[in-house]
């Protein structure tokens, strides 16, 4: 599937992508069930591409209809293996069929939820949808779905709660940058992404961000490769304080700036800016209760994925608006 001439299926970022979510998905052993959980990735990774063109550029309408049609896709084929999975665990006997079924309808109901606020407010928060659908995915099979597949099997029951993504070999972990690119090519070319909001101190204050993040980045490709020391966990949790204290302090300027000049889209992107921080808070506190590096991995994403599409949707949007105005800051 095509979405635009500069972003498909078949892109190396895009394969990157699809490879790493193959790689932490766990067997079943039912195979109708274990090819829907693979069909569910696929949709997925159709989802990324259109996350990918919403970042570069405006989507055409049919580009839009493509992101449509891929939502309305992922409910519909959801909703049907859910539907079969749980005739599947009411045919065994599976006792722990109601509660599978009330994780289902959670799912669904905070799937509709994000869905229906990035109709209403600001198509950001597809990145939302994307990692909740991921993470959720991963969590309910590598730990939920692992139980009715191990009593099918005449296996005893064991609690994945602790340990709920697949343990790999570091070497099968697939890096997130490609091969031979270095470390400064691979910052000039995200940097090239940035986008000019028309605040100067803001621009520079992303440049800084993105240089944050892509040295995070780096750290955690390292660490894929080998177990992290104490040292390597020290360095994470001192790269997590200061995003996390710089992004605070730049949030508290935009809004600041915003609120001072009676800046119409001030209330849609105050919301945006919290979304971010509960969902950073969030990994914060698997990393530091879990100590896996997975969750720095899923974080890298996260933030990326974020920070281009809120700078290149959002943070543009002001622009315009504040071209002309003397800015104090």
């Amino acid at each position: 599937m095509t979405l635009s001439s500069s972003i498909t299926i078949n892109d190396p970022d895009i394969q990157d992508f699809r490879t790493r979510l193959f790689a932490r998905l766990r067997t079943i052993h039912v195979p109708q069930l274990q090819r829907e959980h693979e069909g569910l990735i696929e949709i997925i990774v159709t989802l990324y591409v259109c996350v990918k063109k919403m970042q570069r550029s405006r989507p055409t309408p049919t580009e839009e209809q493509a992101l449509d049609d891929t939502l309305n896709h992922l409910k519909s084929y959801a909703t049907q293996h859910f539907s079969r999975e749980e005739a599947f665990m009411e045919k065994i006997g599976f006792e722990g069929l109601n509660k599978h079924k009330e994780a289902h309808r959670q799912f669904v109901a905070g799937l509709l939820a994000i869905e229906d606020k990035m109709r209403s407010t600001s198509s950001v928060y597809v990145i939302d949808l994307l990692h909740k659908t991921v993470s959720w995915l991963f969590d309910h099979i590598n730990s939920q779905d692992m139980q009715y597949s191990r009593f099918s099997q005449g296996l005893p029951p064991r609690s994945f709660d602790k340990a709920p993504l697949p343990k790999k070999n570091p070497k099968e972990i697939p890096a997130l940058r490609h091969a031979g690119i270095s470390k400064k090519s691979y910052r000039e070319k995200l940097l090239q992404r940035l986008q000019d909001v028309g605040v100067a101190r803001f621009n520079l204050e992303h440049r800084e961000l993105l240089n944050q993040i892509s040295g995070f980045h780096e750290l955690t490709e390292a660490l894929s490769n080998r177990k992290p020391s104490a040292d390597d966990w020290q360095r994470i949790d001192k790269t997590l304080t200061f995003l996390s204290n710089y992004t605070k302090s730049h949030f508290g300027a935009e809004e600041s700036l915003m609120r001072r000049h009676s800046y119409p889209g001030l209330e849609a992107h105050v919301q945006e800016h919290q979304s971010f921080i509960d969902k950073f808070t969030e990994f914060k506190s698997k990393l530091l209760e879990e100590r896996e590096i997975f969750y720095a991995v899923d974080l890298v994403f996260y933030l990326l994925e974020w920070f281009f599409s809120h700078t290149s949707r959002t943070d543009t949007k002001y622009k315009a608006f504040f071209r002309g105005k003397a800015l104090e800051d």
